[in-house]
């Protein structure tokens, strides 16, 4: 029996790899063996596994990111985390902006559409209108404006697959039918 029998000559370690950095090989040698780290990628909002080419890099804080988790905001590619940093913007008032956008402007309506309380809905008016998203034409009347268009379209990623934001959008869709 040879002395090198039963040691390991080659080896392979997958490792994940830190946040902010890309995947990629390492390779050592140690005593007549070698052996490589592999770094695999993993979105680091979600933590699902990117292939190395699928990777977008947020230009805001360089997370790296999934096709899921990331949004074109202002020219630039950013991960939903900085974008809910950079522009919070709640649930019940993303269904207002979309409400609003398509054409259901007064409480009643939103009320129906958004199944949220009418206090509610004039409390999250009111602040989507103190924040530029949107602005009233008429007494009973709002409309979007651009910057609330932005903010809408960049948080559609946000909120897509939430039971109660897929019940609003069924809701709209069969408002524009009738």
């Amino acid at each position: 029996m040879s002395k090198d029998e039963g040691r390991i000559l080659m080896g392979e370690r997958w490792i994940v790899a830190p946040k902010k950095e890309l995947g990629g090989t390492e390779m050592f040698q140690t005593d007549g063996g070698q052996f490589s780290n592999r770094y695999q990628v993993f979105c680091d909002v979600c933590g699902i596994k990117v292939e190395q080419d699928k990777v977008t890099i947020c230009q805001e804080q360089q997370h790296k990111t999934c096709s899921e988790c990331f949004v074109r905001f202002e020219q630039k590619n950013i991960c939903v985390d900085c974008l809910k940093e950079k522009i919070p913007l709640s649930k019940q008032q993303f269904k207002i902006l979309v409400s609003v956008f398509s054409g259901v402007s007064w409480t009643r309506g939103l009320h129906s559409v958004t199944h949220m309380p009418k206090p509610a809905i004039e409390r999250t008016v009111s602040e989507l209108v103190e924040l530029g998203y949107i602005q009233r034409k008429r007494i009973f009347w709002t409309e979007i404006t651009d910057i609330g268009l932005d903010v809408m379209t960049a948080y559609r990623t946000v909120y897509p697959k939430d039971k109660d934001v897929e019940n609003l959008n069924w809701e709209l869709r069969r408002r524009e039918r009738n």
